[in-house]
């Protein structure tokens, strides 16, 4: 077990929901397939323990969701916007990251907008936000780890001496144990050919979303940070610069709806961005200032509307798991909780402890 007061600690408290035979390997070679939340969280703690971790990730960075769009001195969290924690091993986390400046408390004026009209609420629940942006929480959680950008993989094949992981580029690598960390449609892909992971995976469901980012010349004169929007293309907007350690420009992210994400999902990204500052400006019944950075951005799997149900799935024959926000819910903190449940858990039936 690890100790409470290390950045990964918890204690087990999760379900199971795996197959018996799983080897007491001592700290086996382990590839976890995703650099998001779940995937980080997992690989780190199987790495403090001392066992030999690689995260692949088939995009430049890491983070997944938490994930921060740089144009120059602008900054966009155009995944997920914030999140909260409500004590538990995440909170020690959320704590030992507020301490190294990583994270920080947003204080945001929140309203909700029906019709044109815009109603104040009272934001009971203390957010956090990643410093200088949301990718700084993937990043810190990151560090240390071997993490080999670009590499994409497309198939994982069980063999007699573990799992062979197929790589887009051509080349293969065989790994005792492999942990899938990407969303349930990718995941489904992936362990194929491994009927008990393929039955869990294909209980979560998804829908897609689509963002706008905007910069504008001057600030946006509105008396809210975060509202929400009822009978619009929009469901959301985010004054993304009254998070701290943003920087001087009025940075915004416009959230489309489920019915716009649903006629617009094949569309141009900028073009759908354009649409949804426009809707931004009729239902504030004003012109916006001049944007002076404009761009989209679509999300295949953005919103969890089915999770899977348990904190992960296991298969101990084949010795691959998988992880994801979509297995609890579809927030960081489900992230985290994913991977963690998963790490603690290998590290009981390994023997293997930091």
């Amino acid at each position: 077990m690890i100790e409470p007061n290390c950045l990964w600690g918890w204690e087990c408290a999760m379900s199971i929901h795996e197959r018996d035979g799983f080897s007491n390997a001592k700290a086996p070679r382990a590839a976890v397939l995703g650099g998001g939340v779940s995937g980080i969280t997992c690989a780190g703690a199987l790495a403090e323990a001392g066992w030999d971790v690689t995260v692949f990730e088939k995009s430049r960075g890491i983070g997944g969701r938490a994930s921060t769009r740089r144009e120059g001195n602008l900054t966009f969290d155009h995944g997920a916007p914030c999140f909260s924690e409500e004590g538990g091993p995440f909170a020690e986390t959320v704590n030992a990251l507020l301490g190294s400046g990583s994270l920080a408390p947003w204080s945001r004026r929140t309203a909700q907008i029906r019709r044109g009209r815009i109603e104040f609420s009272e934001d009971c629940a203390l957010r956090y936000v990643g410093v200088p942006g949301m990718s700084s929480l993937p990043r810190r959680l990151s560090r240390g780890l071997r993490v080999l950008n670009g590499r994409e993989v497309s198939e994982v094949r069980v063999t007699g001496s573990g799992s062979e992981l197929h790589f887009k580029a051509g080349e293969s690598e065989i790994y005792p144990l492999v942990i899938v960390a990407v969303p349930a449609p990718q995941a489904a892909v992936l362990v194929s050919g491994i009927d008990f992971l393929s039955n869990a995976v294909s209980r979560a469901r998804f829908s897609s979303g689509i963002v706008a980012m905007a910069a504008f010349s001057e600030r946006l004169d509105v008396p809210f940070d975060d509202a929400s929007v009822d009978g619009s293309d929009l469901s959301r907007v985010i004054r993304d610069a009254s998070k701290p350690g943003r920087g001087d420009s009025d940075c915004w992210v416009l959230h489309g709806s489920p019915e716009f994400v649903e006629r617009r999902l094949e569309e141009d990204s900028d073009e759908s961005a354009e649409r949804l500052l426009s809707e931004f400006s009729s239902i504030l019944d004003r012109p916006l200032p001049e944007a002076i950075f404009s761009s989209g951005h679509r999300w295949r799997y953005a919103r969890t509307t089915k999770p899977y149900g348990e904190s992960y799935a296991f298969d101990s024959k084949a010795g691959v798991g998988v992880v994801g926000d979509w297995c609890l819910g579809d927030g960081i903190e489900e992230a985290y909780a994913s991977g963690a449940a998963m790490a603690n858990h290998l590290l009981e039936v390994s023997g293997v402890s930091s």
